[in-house]
This record gives structure tokens, C-alpha cells and sequence, in this order.
């Protein structure tokens, strides 16, 4: 997996070897490395809050947010029996993200009051999501096609579907 920061200057790489790199995408230099004790990591995005978080989890069903100079974790969640297969980060609003391929869900995370609030159930595979840009991280597309093309678009401000559409 990986992760571009806001001023494309940074990107964050998680890999199954248990590594997480920090690395200048235009010359490959590497900044950071950070060795995970948990299982193999499947996913990880760069907070934007000045770059100085990142959020990643792995195959051990733990998301974790961790401060990019000291390393140091500041939540290590649980979510038992949910592998994470994709994180996002909406920066105007604050929300973490999080796309489950095991159980066809979305957790919308809350990150100033650390909650969960909303979990999105689709009726089929997520195959991938994507987070709008210009606007700070309004919308969330979800595509899931494995029976079905469907794309839904969530609204991050009000927290309800917005637009289902056949790709």
C-alpha cells in the first residue's frame, strides 16, 4: 500500500515484510523506517495534520495511529475479525476511513472525538474507494462490482449517501 501527503512531497509505503517507509517519491530517498511488531501491514495513509501522522494497519485486525518523528503509537484500535484492506484520510473533516474486505463494510472514524460514527454495510465486495481532493475530502466514491457494478458516493458532511451510479 500507499500513501501520498498533501504537498506531494512525502509518500508512505506499508508492506508485508512489517516495514513502513517514509520516502521522497522523486528521488526514492528514504526518510523514516519504521518496524511494525504486528503482522504483515496491508494498508496506510499520511494524516495531513503538518504530515507528523500516519495511520496503518495490518493482518494482525488493529489500526493504528502513529507520530511520524518519535514513532510512537497514539491508538492502536482493534477491530476483531475485519481485515482492513484500504485507509483513507479526510482531512477537512477529520475522518478516518476505513475499508473492510472481509465483511464488505466502511467505518467512518471520527478523529478529534476518537469514535466511530458511521459503519456502511455494502451488499457486495468493495473493490476500492477513492476520496474527492478539491474539496478538502467531502465525498467518498465505494466501488463494488463483483456481482453488480455499483459506485456509491457518500457525503462526509452529512454522513449519508449521496448517489449510487453503474459503472
Amino acid at each position: 500500500s500507499l500513501s501520498w501527503n498533501k504537498n506531494d512531497t512525502l509518500i508512505l509505503t506499508a508492506s508485508k515484510d512489517k516495514t513502513i517507509k517514509l520516502m521522497d517519491p522523486f528521488t526514492g530517498v528514504l526518510k523514516k523506517n519504521f518496524a511494525t511488531t504486528h503482522d504483515a501491514m496491508i494498508s496506510c495513509a499520511i494524516f495531513t495534520h503538518n504530515d507528523m501522522k500516519f495511520a496503518s494497519c495490518g493482518m494482525d485486525y488493529r489500526v493504528n495511529l502513529t507520530d511520524i518523528s518519535t514513532g510512537q503509537k497514539e491508538i492502536s484500535k482493534s477491530v476483531p475479525g475485519i481485515t482492513i484492506s484500504e485507509i483513507l484520510y479526510s482531512e477537512k473533516y477529520d475522518i478516518l476511513i476505513a475499508v473492510s474486505a472481509t465483511n464488505n463494510s466502511i467505518v467512518f472514524y471520527d478523529m478529534e472525538i476518537q469514535e466511530e460514527k458511521l459503519k456502511y454495510q455494502m451488499n457486495d465486495v468493495i473493490v476500492s474507494c477513492s476520496i474527492s481532493k478539491g474539496d478538502g475530502g467531502r465525498f467518498v466514491l465505494i466501488n463494488s462490482s463483483k456481482v453488480t457494478p455499483v459506485i456509491e458516493m457518500v457525503d462526509l458532511e452529512t454522513l449519508t449517501d449521496v448517489g449510487k451510479y453503474i459503472g
